[in-house]
């Protein structure tokens, strides 16, 4: 037990730090997690989620530096966390609402899966061995720190074991996902506004982003009345950023929450909704002038979402006047809200050249 005691401490010290200085770098992900995971209302107080990466942190160092009953409790209390961590993935991954664990704040924010709940297991397994083995006698008299120095080439073989634990677990936090991330946000002639007329000449550059834009895929979705509407068709006059939103979703709440606002910050790009069911349209998409904010569209058998390869809610892509797509797929409310940040200071920089010229 001692040798495996040894392997887990730095492999949970490793996790815990990254853990919660990514979470200090990024408050806002930390809320996004609360939010997208569905914790408890009581455990979701402000005081909790400015605490936790606090607690993570000090939990990684009293892991390191502290031995006998000190170690017992903390090596029980990361037992206490990382069961709790498994507890919200499994039951984000049932409701398969795409929620993201954002587990290192802004670097993780691909949603939960099969690895991400597999990945909790072997941390949970090994918070239970570091529990348990800190009640050996090298646990009780010696930090971990303290029998590094003396401990042989057998301990330091050992390090293999939290090594390799820890860069799988890293890999799949912090992998790339290729379905959130958007493209260049290049118009093209007529641009995201709808703009046609009266643009300015493009350089050699936006050329190149035009002929990396795909077009508009053939597709129909239908309105609440029944009829169909093809995405080309949305676009007729001017562009489209297309929400896919489940009411059930932590992370679609979000954005749901600021649907008005995003519309306006994207006025004239059109802020459209898309559902799965037309019987459980959230309140917040409904009531809004037609005009302004378009009815919520019907994703029929979830074809949409499987057309662009999204399998969890929210997630956005944004439909070019020009009939090509002008960025997204991007999934999760925080890219969501970065690419809305994006367009508008695209369009705040094309409307202070557009006077810059007329004067």
């Amino acid at each position: 037990m001692g040798i495996l005691w040894f392997s887990a401490i730095p492999t949970l010290v490793v996790v815990l730090l990254v853990s919660g200085f990514a979470k200090l770098k990024s408050p806002a992900s930390t809320d996004e997690a609360f939010a997208s995971l569905q914790v408890p209302q009581a455990l979701s107080a402000p005081v909790f989620r400015r605490g936790l990466p606090w607690a993570e942190i000090a939990l990684g160092l009293a892991l390191l530096i502290t031995w006998g009953w000190v170690h017992t409790l903390a090596t029980l209390a990361t037992l206490v966390l990382f069961v709790a961590y498994l507890v919200l993935v499994a039951k984000a991954l049932q409701r398969n609402d795409g929620a993201s664990c954002n587990c290192f704040g802004e670097w993780s924010q691909a949603p939960v899966s099969g690895s991400t709940l597999i990945r909790n297991y072997v941390l949970v397994a090994a918070a239970l061995v570091a529990f348990v083995g800190s009640f050996t006698a090298a646990a009780t008299h010696f930090s971990w720190i303290q029998q590094l120095g003396g401990s042989g080439w057998l301990y330091v073989l050992s390090l293999l074991i939290p090594a390799t634990v820890v860069a799988a677990i890293l890999w799949d936090s912090l992998r790339s996902d290729s379905s959130s991330t958007t493209t260049p946000l290049g118009w093209g002639a007529s641009s995201s506004a709808g703009a046609g007329e009266g643009s300015q000449p493009r350089s050699d550059d936006e050329e190149v982003l035009d002929y990396l834009r795909e077009p508009i895929p053939y597709h129909s979705l239908t309105k609440l009345d029944g009829s169909k509407v093809t995405l080309r068709q949305l676009v007729h006059s001017n562009a489209v950023f297309m929400v896919k939103l489940s009411p059930g979703c932590g992370s679609c709440v979000m954005v749901m929450n600021q649907w008005e606002s995003l519309a306006k910050r994207l006025h004239p790009i059109k802020l459209q909704a898309v559902v799965a069911d037309p019987n459980t349209i959230p309140a917040e998409l409904s009531g809004h002038d037609p005009a302004f904010i378009p009815q919520p569209l019907i994703d029929e058998n979830n074809d949409l979402s499987n057309l662009f390869e999204q399998y969890g809610t929210p997630w956005a892509v944004v439909l070019g006047a020009d009939k090509l797509l002008a960025a997204g797929p991007v999934a999760g409310s925080g890219a969501i809200f970065e690419i809305v940040d994006e367009i508008e200071a695209q369009m705040q920089e094309a409307a202070v050249e557009t006077e810059d010229v007329q004067s």
